[in-house]
């Protein structure tokens, strides 16, 4: 369906950062900054890219060095930092496993995992946006509450495949819900647990009458599968 362009809330994040020379931060910002630097430590120790790395949320010359040696094996844009297109390739491996069934072994159609990240996050692993209603904080790739979830800022921001896999999870446990009820097709199913991670009031809505209950629950549906169907 064609719906007009909008810039609904969940644009507005902000992010912590993870350049070699961050400008400032507060406390918490920089501790938040330090998470998304050891998950790319752990990431590259994975790789082999970096041998026997410290935990300790500095990027250094030995990681920037490992990074290029990547970027560079990879085909990207030499920058040495994490960047948005080096966040979103590292992420890759992690998303599709986890939409080919992850542990529960139940697949994620039509790439909506990754269609969720790239309109939550922009595949920024330091984003964050602050509710000013509640004040709670919505952190990472999959844009973990921390009001409604239980999970520190060192795992939502540092600890890349978990943080994925909770994605993943809360996306196929909101869909299985409703498994049991033939009445819906599967796409409609689907695109009730997608509304359920940005407005869960609107997923119960769609869910029991088959129509949205806003124009912007229509539009964040729309706005995944628009993302999800773009290239890596």
């Amino acid at each position: 369906m064609a719906i007009p362009w909008k810039n609904p809330p969940y644009y507005s994040y902000r992010t912590c950062g993870t350049v070699l020379n961050p400008p400032a931060l507060n406390e918490r910002d920089e501790q938040r900054r330090r998470s998304v630097v050891n998950g790319l430590k752990v990431r590259l120790a994975n790789l082999e890219y970096l041998t026997d790395p410290e935990y300790n949320g500095i990027f250094g010359q030995s990681l920037r060095r490992a990074l290029i040696d990547w970027q560079i094996d990879e085909g990207l844009k030499v920058t040495g930092v994490l960047d948005r297109a080096s966040a979103k390739k590292f992420a890759e491996p992690l998303v599709k496993l986890e939409q080919m069934g992850g542990e529960p072994g139940i697949p994620i159609p039509h790439n909506y995992l990754a269609g969720q990240f790239a309109l939550e996050s922009n595949w920024d692993p330091g984003a964050y946006n602050i509710n000013e209603d509640t004040g709670t904080m919505d952190r990472g790739w999959p844009q973990i509450n921390d009001g409604a979830f239980d999970i520190p800022d060192h795992v939502a921001f540092g600890d890349w495949a978990t943080a994925i896999e909770f994605g993943a999870n809360q996306l196929r446990n909101a869909k299985r819900r409703q498994s049991d009820d033939e009445t819906y097709a599967e796409q409609d199913r689907w695109d009730c647990a997608i509304l359920n991670h940005n407005h869960p009031v609107g997923a119960d809505y769609l869910y029991d009458t088959g129509t949205y209950k806003t124009y912007d629950d229509a539009l964040y549906v729309w706005l995944v599968a628009d993302r999800a169907n773009r290239p890596w």
